[in-house]
């Protein structure tokens, strides 16, 4: 089995943020971790077996309340952002994770 940990990019606050790509007998599994969408993850993920990816959303009306909502998006991968990810990398099967719905008292999740 081999392991190797890649760079990914978890917004410019944030340093270091890791995915990791596992192989063994001819299998893969790529796992984002916490990550913007990025470049180095995706040439990690192209070909894998299974690539598992954080998503992260809000709803509008929580986004438009605080800005702090937008900075923690910000750094996180939508669903839709992540599908594209998904779709380029090409794998047998795709897998979310670590999936966030922010809210707050007044917009439910």
């Amino acid at each position: 089995m081999r392991v190797i940990a890649f760079e990914v990019d978890h917004g410019d606050l944030i340093h270091p943020s890791f995915g990791f790509k596992v192989e063994h007998a001819g299998h893969s599994v790529v796992i984002s971790g916490d990550t913007r969408p990025s470049t180095n993850l995706l040439r990690h993920a192209r070909g894998t077996d299974l690539p598992v990816h954080q998503a992260a959303a809000a709803r509008p009306e929580l986004l438009a309340r605080s800005s702090s909502w937008c900075d923690i998006l910000d750094h996180h991968t939508t669903p839709e952002q992540a599908g594209e990810i998904f779709t380029q990398a090409a794998p047998r099967l795709a897998v979310y994770c670590h999936l966030m719905l922010l809210n707050d008292l007044v917009v439910p999740p």
